[in-house]
């Protein structure tokens, strides 16, 4: 694209996925794949597992999953049709090759089908192209359908990856896709997660331009895929009726441009919780989940591990504590019960002993059980398998240093610096049993919380614990969770 002798970018929305909602049906999701390329299978969310709990959907709302789909898809259409600027959609991704061959300098800016947008984004982005960036990142806002305590609180700004950018919100250069493999530039638009390392590997110093402005909305809607997998009965989706009523209810003067959107999935959830068909028996449970609406603490008030823990020993009346190494007792110090327990091999702690000793001598039930064990997957399987015959009926079991933010971070040998061991391979084996239901607090380095109970949801793939595979896949295996959905895990 040429003007006035100069080359000008051209700039593309690119559709990860266009699924024609409002011509599927149950009897048609299954093949779904077949019917539209678009589609994107997902190895930890089988499509059969799915229609179960879309039926769960369908039989409590007259507004059918699909219709609902449909509706949420085509605000995001009108959202992205005031987007100034833009060229081209690309809207069926295989044929993106198409695309990649063309001569002009082109910007590509992947998006899901119910993603939101900045109407001035590509204006803002073309103040930085003089510096012919390969890639360009802003701030992404996630409005997730989760409780809150404050009404700015259901906006989270997050900078994931290590160029701060995440699921929508970045663009990446014609230039810097065909500076790669033809079998890498798929994953450079659909798998956000892998750009800096591909990037990096095959651009040496690839140009990153960073725009410090909330440029996109991520909605996590009531029908998204992670909020409807871990549904377990039709009772859990009408306990989460108030949830879905409040799930837009955002005040941030940064997501002005977003309101419009946000007022209309408002209006949405308000017409789908109008055609729910409940028995008198379901209502009252819907009048008791209304009344036990509840708002978990601010995440601040917990900057650090023994905070947390004090918090939930608060909120949840636990009554005992036990710590597995101590180290130098800066959170055994702090725990305030009275009735605690600590082990540490040769310092910290009230028991100087090793763990396995202790276990074994040990004939006493503990409600929370904190486990700061040597970071390695056997120790931390051993010592799991051991808490859990000292767990009680009510019991939690916390697990520090899950999320390594670097690969070396990881390592089995201790480095310099931040350290977690390779803790997450012992979070992904203990998620394929039945009789444990576990999640992983997206900060202080990955807080695991385990619960003796039916898991409903067990890992059924056995990927290759890599860390390439712990990058892509680390929400999905270890149950990732952002810290209001995190709270409501702890409570239920």
């Amino acid at each position: 694209m040429c003007l006035g002798g100069h080359l000008m970018t051209a700039f593309a929305l690119y559709m990860r996925t266009d699924i024609s909602w409002d011509q599927m049906t149950e009897e048609t999701f299954l093949d779904q794949g077949k019917l539209n390329p678009s589609v994107i299978a997902h190895p930890l969310y089988p499509f059969d597992k799915l229609l179960a709990k879309i039926k769960w959907w369908n039989s409590l709302f007259k507004m059918s999953y699909f219709e609902y789909r449909h509706q949420l898809k085509s605000i995001a259409e009108l959202n992205r049709s005031r987007i100034r600027g833009v060229d081209f959609v690309i809207r069926n991704r295989h044929k993106f090759p198409l695309i990649n061959s063309a001569k002009e300098d082109f910007l590509f800016i992947p998006c899901d089908d119910d993603d939101w947008f900045d109407s001035g984004l590509i204006d803002d982005i073309q103040l930085i192209m003089k510096q012919t960036p390969d890639l360009v990142c802003w701030n992404d806002a996630r409005i997730n359908s989760v409780k809150r305590e404050q009404p700015d609180e259901f906006v989270t700004l997050r900078c994931n990856g290590i160029h701060r950018f995440g699921t929508n919100s970045y663009g990446i250069s014609s230039r810097a896709l065909n500076a790669c493999p033809q079998g890498m530039r798929m994953f450079l638009l659909d798998r956000h997660m892998k750009v800096p390392r591909i990037l990096n590997q095959y651009l040496k110093t690839p140009r990153i331009e960073h725009l410090n402005k909330t440029m996109s909305s991520t909605y996590k809607s009531p029908a998204s895929i992670t909020n409807i997998w871990d549904l377990l009965s039709r009772k859990q989706l009408i306990q989460r009726i108030p949830c879905i009523q409040h799930s837009t209810d955002i005040v941030q003067p940064m997501l002005e441009w977003a309101m419009s959107y946000a007022s209309q999935v408002k209006q949405l959830n308000d017409d789908l919780i109008a055609t729910a068909v409940l028995s008198q028996e379901e209502e009252a449970l819907l009048e008791k989940s209304k009344q036990q609406y509840h708002h978990p603490p601010k995440v601040k008030q917990y900057p650090r591990a023994r905070g947390l823990i004090n918090g939930i020993i608060d909120q949840f009346g636990y009554e005992s504590y036990l710590e597995i190494s101590c180290g130098t007792n800066k959170t055994f110090n702090q725990i305030k019960l009275a009735d605690k327990m600590g082990v540490n091999s040769h310092s910290g702690g009230s028991h100087h002993v090793m763990s396995d000793a202790f276990f074994k001598e040990n004939n006493r039930k503990f409600d929370l059980i904190f486990i700061d064990d040597i970071q390695l997957q056997e120790q931390i399987l051993h010592t799991v398998e051991c808490s859990l015959n000292c767990l009680s009926s009510k019991g939690l079991i916390l697990i520090h240093d899950c999320l390594p933010a670097k690969e070396v971070q990881q390592r089995r040998t201790k480095v310099t610096g931040p350290w977690t061991g390779d803790v997450w391979k012992a979070i992904v084996q203990l998620r394929r049993r039945c009789n444990l239901e576990i999640a992983v607090l997206n900060s202080l380095w990955g807080m695991g919380a385990i619960k003796l109970r039916p898991n409903p949801n067990p890992l059924e793939i056995n990927p290759p614990l890599t860390w390439d595979t712990y990058w892509l896949h680390r929400e999905e295996l270890l149950g990732i969770l952002d810290w209001p959905e995190y709270w409501d895990f702890l409570a239920s």
